[in-house]
């Protein structure tokens, strides 16, 4: 199948070994980014910094998450990945710049994105099935390789500068490089003041003893691979199956020419914040480029906390720490979930239709234009429901999930905007009592269209970017998506709150009007309690 207009290459898409689909392969790239792979293939003889630092500007324009809709295809991030790689090379031989080294690692960055999640995925995948034979490098775990060898050249300039350090911090990782000297007493980065600026919750401690010969130490920490490097582990050489570990915190990188030479005394600490805190049994762990997978070998867990866990390791690569999603013991998960969302959720369903056909049935007997709102709130949650049960965890169609978690949005802020008018509603019934005018020719277009409104304008911001996770097809909480929804329903909740008083106030302000008051202020009760604060708290759970 061809590509995109202005795209060269084809998409494809193969069947696993169990006879199962997997994700579509977009070997599709850009005509620009092309362009600058062969600028940089025709200095590689003649390197040229010049060149390079157009070259970098040029591909961190390109890559920018707000330049390219829905993320980078995986084959412009295999020809981009494969560019770095040879700039690192010609680096070497070059002077590098300040400039540079922060348009190489913005492009890095830029790849790394949660937005490209789904591209490094599919690499991921062609790395597992070719990797038993060729020991392929991992796609993502590729990238770590790349940025670890332009490390060497940013070394290398430093030793040249009278400068002591170089730290070059952007959005998704930061590069420390520092000089070592006779007087230096161990390295720790970042600082804790620097972890403040730097927003990083991990660092790494080499010991003065862990230094002896050593010129610099380079390192890298990346602030969130999460789903896009595997967790595959193995131990004693053998790949273990637990497929529900994730990293859960960031990926440090630690590099020392030669550092074997201290390999008896040689150890690194290591405080690895945790990003989730709901999860449990922490392996400190480090990327076996050999197996492309996780191991422990010569890790040791020192201390761990909901927050944080610290590891002691005698060598060096990339660390992390894997963890698995918290699970009660003794608990029939699976059982509680059919019996809470399934029955709980078909229950209200039924009690749902009835009231609509009850309504509809006795129209005659019970017409009122709050009996129409609540018809029209009946209706919503209906639908809300069904496109819950049907769609919320088909996570397996990216863009199935997302129209789910589209549609999801915007009929619960439908079914809260139908409970304001029903407060609106109520009030107006009580306050002014010979008021006839009908509410509704405004009241249920503004409940249906201003949802409508809010929803078009989180599509427009987002690009469609948070609709939708690996476990669920909802509003991403990470980049705050989810206030789209929880601003508004929240303000609703406020909003109802105050009709409630003022209608309390009504209710035993006139004893003339107190026992109608009273019937609609249990009216608004009824559906505050028994439909908004449940509802809010069943939805903010997801």
């Amino acid at each position: 199948m061809g590509c995109p207009e202005n795209y060269a290459g084809e998409i494809s898409r193969q069947c696993n070994e169990e006879g199962k689909w997997q994700l579509p392969d977009y070997n599709c790239v850009r005509k620009d980014i092309d362009n600058i792979d062969k600028q940089i293939e025709a200095i590689k003889e003649n390197p040229s910094g010049e060149v390079v630092t157009e070259a970098l500007d040029k591909l961190n324009d390109v890559t920018k998450p707000t330049e390219v809709k829905g993320g980078i295809y995986s084959g412009e991030i295999e020809k981009v990945t494969s560019i770095l790689d040879n700039i690192a090379a010609i680096s070497l031989s070059t002077e590098v710049t300040n400039s540079q080294a922060e348009a190489f690692l913005s492009t890095t960055s830029n790849l790394l994105d949660t937005s490209n999640t789904e591209s490094w995925k599919t690499l991921s995948q062609e790395a597992e099935s070719g990797a038993k034979e060729t020991h392929k490098t991992d796609g993502a775990a590729k990238i770590l390789d790349v940025v670890s060898r332009y490390s060497d050249a940013v070394a290398a300039s430093l030793k040249n500068s009278s400068n002591q350090t170089t730290t070059v911090a952007v959005k998704n990782l930061i590069l420390h490089v520092t000089k070592i000297d006779d007087k230096s007493n161990g390295v720790t980065f970042p600082s804790k003041s620097e972890s403040k600026i730097y927003n990083m919750t991990s660092s790494f401690h080499l010991p003065k003893q862990s230094l002896k010969g050593v010129k610099h130490v380079s390192s890298v920490l990346y602030n969130n691979l999460t789903g896009i490097l595997p967790s595959r582990t193995i131990s004693d050489g053998q790949e273990e199956k637990d497929y529900k570990l994730k990293i859960n915190s960031a990926v440090v990188s630690v590099k020392i020419q030669n550092w074997e030479q201290n390999k008896d005394p040689f150890h690194i600490n290591l405080k690895l914040g945790h990003f989730q805190g709901k999860f449990n049994n922490p392996l400190c762990s480090f990327w076996n480029e050999d197996k492309t997978a996780w191991d422990r070998k010569g890790c040791n867990l020192t201390s761990s906390s909901s927050s944080e866990t610290v590891c002691e390791c005698n060598h060096l690569t990339n660390f992390a720490i894997l963890m698995s999603p918290w699970e009660e013991e003794n608990v029939d998960t699976k059982a509680i979930d059919i019996i809470s969302i399934v029955v709980g959720c078909s229950i209200s369903l039924a009690a749902l239709l009835i009231t609509i056909i009850a309504s509809i049935a006795h129209w005659r007997y019970v017409k009122s234009d709050r009996v129409v709102i609540l018809i029209h709130l009946s209706i919503s949650l209906v639908i809300s429901y069904a496109i819950f049960l049907g769609g919320v965890d088909r996570t397996e169609n990216k863009d199935a999930c997302t129209a789910v978690a589209v549609l999801l949005q915007y009929i619960f802020l439908v079914v809260f905007f139908l409970m304001l008018a029903e407060g609106i509603e109520i009030l107006v019934t009580v306050l002014y009592v010979f008021t006839t005018a009908s509410r509704l020719k405004w009241l249920l277009p503004a409940a249906w269209l201003i949802p409508a409104v809010i929803v078009g304008i989180s599509l427009g911001a987002t690009q469609l970017q948070g609709y939708g996770n690996e476990q669920f097809c909802w509003l991403s909480v990470e980049g705050g998506l989810i206030w789209a929804f929880v601003a508004p329903a929240l303000t609703i909740i406020m909003v109802n709150f105050v009709l409630l008083i003022l209608i309390l106030r009504a209710a035993f302000g006139a004893s003339t009007l107190a026992q109608k008051s009273k019937t609609e202020s249990k009216s608004i009760l009824c559906i505050f309690f028994f439909f908004q604060c449940p509802y809010r708290n069943n939805v903010m759970a997801i």
